[in-house]
Order: structure tokens, then C-alpha cells, then sequence
């Protein structure tokens, strides 16, 4: 089903809230099965920081992995343009390295999924930059600056209120992120707690060039060809990534959640992280994880600019009882249905997958049918994704 459809011929007007992974291919797959699509998202240009998914392009950020699963679909997207634009900014590696703490190593594997030319691994913003862009090629409605609170629907319609101002149409894809504000009125206020893993991550990823004047640390960015190396340690991890060919550098670090507060005089990590993509992570508490292990990660991490380092606490959400709307015309997609932590690698690809099974229900539902659509998608997607967030 993979045919492309004139521009509002199925009949069918869709909203879609949220302009993140699934918000976009939300956008993009209905339009191209012949719905009519409007789109509402919270900041006003892809770049700006505050939403959940994104924070500057061009400044803080990290790396994200859209495996094949997902990436087969964004590559047939304008007869290969965005595919095109994906492979000018993903990373170039095909294996990761495994070490030890103190730098033995441990294996080598390769990546199918996200090796070049299978899969997208990038900069968080410049992907959800390329998929965006398509969004505004195809000359789809979209109006920024619109923070949805309140969703409603009855028999025949589903639609938001912004403003005290309605918006109507068929059928509500509800793609608004962890925080999800469709997520309450489709299954309540309980449903999907977050409960503490008792790990958190510090994230960054900055240009790579202070890096090839350090004996110590120019050893991530020698060379043209991406690297991926990871070391393990006892409660704690360190991943190293490079970008557009060694240029760009990331690193991922998981620690334990320090609960209690810290006193004037403490200078240790100690502050409850909270479930931010925002938050300001410390470099110097960074570096007290990775004390006495290989000097290469201090090395490299100590390069990390003010300001380009995020502490992001990893939580978990017990499955939610259902995706779809009472009245079956607001359906959930991506985060708000089912949250992933960073190191599944499939938040963004799971989301995608959503979002293209939705627009094929569609179509082949038809507009008189569309509550059967959504929750024929519900179906054929909740035991996936949430048998993959479960492991």
C-alpha cells in the first residue's frame, strides 16, 4: 500500500497534534493515502528548543536512531529527496566496540539496522529537521505556536480547542509526546505513570574539532569513516558516537539517580534528576562516574561545551489499556501511546510505524468507517510496540 493518492481524495480530515517523529510521518503517509491534513505544534519553527522531542539543532542535542523498520518508510518519500537529505547528515558507522571500563576490549558487532543505507542515526533536530522540511514541501497545513489542551469528539467528528476556538475533522492523531495531553482524555488521568528507573543519562553532542589537538582524545574523531564505542562499567555505562564523518561528537553516559539534596558545602551530584530533555547536566559531576577508569572517556568528555550537556532520567510507564478514544476518533501515536527509553533505540521508529498503519487504516477503511480504521491500527500495532518497551 505503498501508492500515493491525489491530495484530499479519500474524503477523510485528519488532525495531527505534534510535530515530532510521529507528528511529521503522521502528516506526510495521510497525505499521500488522499486525506485531508491539518497539523497543530507547540513550538513555532523546528528548531526552537522546548519541545519534547527537540532541543536546538544547532546547540544542545544527542544522537537518535530511526532503525530499517522505520527508515524504509521515510526513504520513499518524494521519490527519494528526503532520503537523499537524511544521508548528507546521518552517521557513517556500521558496528560498534565494546570495552570494559578500563578500556579492554570486549567485542565488535555489527549494526544491520542502522548501518548507512538501512537505517538513520543522527543529530536528534537535524533529522527532525529533514522530516519537517517534507512536511512544508508537500504544502501541508501546519500552525505553530498552537499549545493544545483540550480534545473532544462525538459520533461523527473529533477535533481540539485552542483558543476557545474549535477545529474539526474526521478523526484526531494525537502525536504530543510523553506529556501527552490526549493521553487523559482517551484513558484517564492514571494511566501511564512514570515510575523511576533509578538511572538517568547526561547527553550531549558538540563539533568534534577541539578533539584532534588532544593526544588523549583525538583517538574518537581520527579518520573519515563514524565510530560507535561503548564502555561498561559497574552501574554505569558510556557511549561514544561521531557524526558526518568524524566532525561531530557524542556522548551518552548512564548513572545512578542521586535522591537526596545537596547541602551548600557538598559539591556531589546528589539532586533528583527530573524527566526533562532540558535539563542542564554538570561535566564535572560527569567525570566523578568515570574516575579511574580509561582515560580516553575523560579525554573526550572533558571537551564538552557550557552549556551542551542535558541529564535526562530514565523512567518507565506500565502499558496503557488502550490507544483509541472512546468514541473511537482520537487514536494515540508514538510517545503519547507508548514511551520509549533512549537506549531501545526505537522511540522515533515506533512512532513512524504508528503513524504510517494509521494512514493505511484509513484509506482502506474509508471515511464512513473511521472509528473501525483507528481501531483496527490500535490492533496491529499495541502488541509490538509494547512487547519492544518491555524489554
Amino acid at each position: 500500500m505503498d501508492q500515493i493518492k491525489p491530495p484530499n481524495s479519500s474524503g477523510i480530515k485528519v488532525i495531527v497534534v505534534g510535530l515530532g517523529y510521529g507528528g511529521a510521518a503522521a502528516a506526510v503517509e495521510c497525505y499521500l493515502k488522499g486525506h485531508h491534513v491539518v497539523c497543530f505544534e507547540q513550538t513555532r519553527k523546528v528548531s526552537e528548543g522546548g519541545s519534547f522531542f527537540l532541543l536546538r539543532a544547532d546547540s544542545k542535542g544527542d544522537m537518535i536512531g530511526v532503525t530499517a523498520n522505520a527508515a524504509g518508510i521515510v526513504a520513499k518519500w518524494g521519490n527519494g529527496i528526503v532520503h537523499k537529505e537524511m544521508r548528507e547528515i546521518i552517521c557513517t558507522f556500521d558496528k560498534f566496540t565494546m570495552c570494559d571500563w578500563k578500556g579492554e576490549h570486549l567485542l565488535t558487532q555489527d549494526l544491520p539496522g542502522v548501518a548507512e543505507g538501512a537505517g538513520y542515526m543522527g543529530k536528534r533536530g537535524e533529522i527532525l529537521e529533514v522530516l519537517c522540511r517534507h512536511v512544508e514541501r508537500l504544502g501541508i497545513e501546519v500552525h505553530r505556536g498552537k499549545r493544545i489542551t483540550e480534545y473532544y469528539e462525538t459520533e461523527t467528528e473529533a477535533g481540539i480547542i485552542y483558543d476557545g476556538q474549535k477545529y474539526t475533522a474526521d478523526c484526531v492523531l494525537a502525536c504530543d509526546g510523553v506529556n501527552s495531553k490526549a493521553r487523559l482524555f482517551v484513558v484517564g488521568a492514571e494511566a501511564g505513570k512514570a515510575h523511576p528507573s533509578g538511572y538517568a543519562t547526561y547527553r550531549a553532542w558538540f563539533d568534534g574539532a577541539s578533539l584532534k589537538d588532544d593526544p588523549e582524545a583525538q583517538w574518537l574523531v581520527e579518520g573519515e569513516v563514524d565510530k560507535s564505542v561503548v564502555f561498561i562499567g559497574p552501574d554505569v555505562h558510556c557511549i561514544f558516537g561521531t557524526g558526518k564523518q568524524c566532525k561531530e561528537v557524542s556522548w551518552v553516559l548512564t548513572h545512578v539517580v542521586r535522591l537526596s539534596v545537596p547541602s551548600e558545602s557538598d559539591n556531589e551530584d546528589t539532586a533528583d534528576i527530573q524527566e526533562s530533555w532540558t535539563l542542564p547536566g554538570s561535566v564535572e559531576q560527569a567525570l566523578k562516574e568515570v574516575e579511574g577508569w580509561d582515560p580516553r572517556v575523560a579525554a573526550v568528555m572533558k571537551h564538552t561545551p557550557p552549556g551542551q550537556l542535558i541529564d535526562h532520567k530514565l523512567l518507565w510507564r506500565d502499558p496503557l489499556p488502550r490507544w483509541v478514544s472512546e468514541k473511537g476518533r482520537i487514536l494515540l501515536v508514538g510517545d503519547s501511546a507508548h514511551t520509549f527509553i533512549p537506549t531501545s533505540i526505537q522511540g522515533g521508529g515506533q512512532a513512524i510505524e504508528d503513524a504510517a498503519t494509521a494512514a493505511i487504516c484509513l484509506e482502506l477503511a474509508g471515511k464512513d468507517r473511521v472509528p473501525l480504521a483507528l481501531r483496527v491500527s490500535e490492533k496491529m500495532r499495541y502488541a509490538s510496540s509494547c512487547a519492544l518497551d518491555l524489554t
